[in-house]
């Protein structure tokens, strides 16, 4: 099987920024942790922190697209119901904002 180089390249690039993100927002982890556990140390938090991020990084990343998805349809659904909520509250029924959630 041939595969694109290009495609593959791309793939390294996101995976790339993904791992760049992850790294920035471990380091920030750690440096809450730490200033929340002083008297356990650096090591100890810097050890505990990669315990917990090694144990998240295998399959539970299959489970991103469907965590995104549900996150997402809750906000839309506070935001479609608020924004009912105001239209019946102020009298302005313009006609839009009768969206009602999708049901999965």
């Amino acid at each position: 099987m041939v595969r694109d180089a290009g495609h593959d390249e791309a793939q390294d690039r996101r995976e790339q920024t993904v791992s760049d993100h992850e790294a920035t927002s471990l380091l920030g982890v750690q440096q809450r942790l730490l200033a929340r556990f002083p008297g356990l140390g650096p090591a100890v938090v810097h050890r505990v922190v990669q315990a917990a991020y090694v144990s998240m990084t295998g399959p539970i990343r299959d489970f991103v697209p469907l965590l995104v998805e549900h996150s997402a349809r809750d906000t839309l659904t506070d935001l479609t119901l608020t924004e009912h909520e105001h239209e019946h509250e102020h009298g302005h029924g313009h006609g839009h904002g009768h969206l009602k959630p999708a049901v999965a």
